[in-house]
């Protein structure tokens, strides 16, 4: 922009609050992704309000009569006005402003609220069972995403109306965020973090990985169904994030125990054939006081697919559960060794000392000296090779 000849997009870019300072340390790498210039004018920014208010008192309330005099008066600030957008401010055949003009105004820039609930709209009691629900859920703290917002959503309407939901209507992702700015107010709030680094050389120690496997394989004759990779991950029970939504203009966001995960972890094993063992699962606590009951549901399911349930009894957090040599040597005796036996016996290619593989990651309690003693000592047939 310069003082004689400002752009539409110089307009356009100063009228929103706060001007251009926040985008400043947006550079595309760890500062986040580099913002473009306003496309839209906020009308509702203090130095255009104001002489938007006058001309109109001075128009007479007249849209079309107003926007000429801005026109003449200020070129440059409202040569892209047109009269239907005054109109839709002020009230019909009165002369005043809408209350959401006013509040508009008031907030310097326009809200996303508009009120409007879309396939809802004929249940006022539900809408207002949801919102109620959800603000309760959002003053404790919790993380309010899409997936949970929806879950909860879906089960009010179930319970309380479930006529709602039609074919037409399944209360989609799509919705929820539609909800979330109509009814609620809330826009996306987000943290970050830093970006792990890949070394140089990555290509070239992937490489390597790989050609250890290949090794083994042909040196000791080790068929893809002894090839055994395993990987670990967190299950979150009520997810947790750095992401939440929250009133739109907030700058202070606070979330109860954020840093804290609601989690369990579950360690999914597969071969190169095919064959998916089952999982071993680790919950945090110190005795199976800490395991989901044997009535829960679903648990009848998954003791069909022999799913090994166990505790971390973690020795540094007693809500941890991270994997403990405690677990994986559980995951050795309940899950491998056994699929191991089992894929011997219904081979007669292969003898009852046959070696294997088990590819896992290279987690500290993978790689400690305890764990490595434990394999040698105890399963000394198991070739322990690690992802990079």
């Amino acid at each position: 922009m310069t003082e004689d000849n400002p752009t539409h997009n110089d307009i356009a870019e100063l009228s929103h609050a706060g001007g251009s300072k926040w985008q400043e340390g947006r550079n595309g790498t760890l500062g986040g992704a580099v913002q473009g210039c306003a496309q839209r004018t906020n009308w509702y920014h203090s130095f255009l309000w104001i002489h938007i208010s006058r001309t109109m008192v001075q128009a007479d309330w007249q849209a079309g009569y107003a926007v000429k005099i801005l026109q003449r008066k200020h070129p440059v600030l409202f040569r892209h006005m047109h009269h239907g957008t005054i109109w839709q401010w002020k009230k019909k055949d009165e002369r005043t402003w809408i209350e959401w003009t006013l509040i508009n105004v008031r907030n310097h820039s326009t809200l996303l609220r508009s009120g409007r609930a879309g396939a809802l709209s004929k249940f006022l009691d539900l809408i207002n069972e949801i919102k109620s629900t959800l603000l309760n859920f959002w003053k404790s703290g919790m993380v309010v995403n899409v997936p949970i917002v929806r879950s909860i959503m879906l089960g009010i309407i179930q319970e309380k109306c479930s006529q709602a939901l039609t074919l037409h209507f399944k209360c989609l992702e799509s919705y929820v965020w539609d909800f979330f700015q109509a009814i609620m107010n809330w826009a996306p709030h987000a943290g970050t973090q830093t970006a792990v680094k890949l070394p140089d050389d990555a290509d070239d120690i992937c490489e390597h990985s790989f050609m250890r496997i290949v090794y083994a394989m042909k040196w000791y004759n080790i068929p893809s169904e002894l090839v055994i990779n395993g990987d670990q991950m967190g299950i979150y029970v009520i997810p947790n994030s750095f992401r939440t939504f929250h009133t739109k203009g907030d700058k202070q966001v606070d979330i109860v125990r954020k840093e804290k995960k609601r989690a369990f972890t579950i360690f999914v094993t597969s071969t190169p054939s095919g064959n998916a063992l089952p999982f071993h699962i680790i919950w945090g606590g110190q005795s199976s006081g800490s395991l989901p009951s044997k009535e829960a549901t679903g648990m009848d399911k998954a003791g069909e697919f022999e799913f090994d349930f166990t505790f971390a009894k973690s020795k540094t957090s007693f809500r941890s559960h991270f994997s403990t040599q405690k677990t994986m040597e559980e995951y050795l005796d309940n899950v491998i060794q056994s699929y191991i036996k089992q894929a011997i016996k219904v081979d007669p290619d292969l003898d009852d000392d046959q070696m294997s593989i088990l590819f896992i990651n290279s987690y500290p309690v993978h790689t400690s000296q305890e764990f490595h003693t434990f394999i040698w000592s105890k399963y000394p047939r198991i070739i322990l090779i690690f992802v990079p």
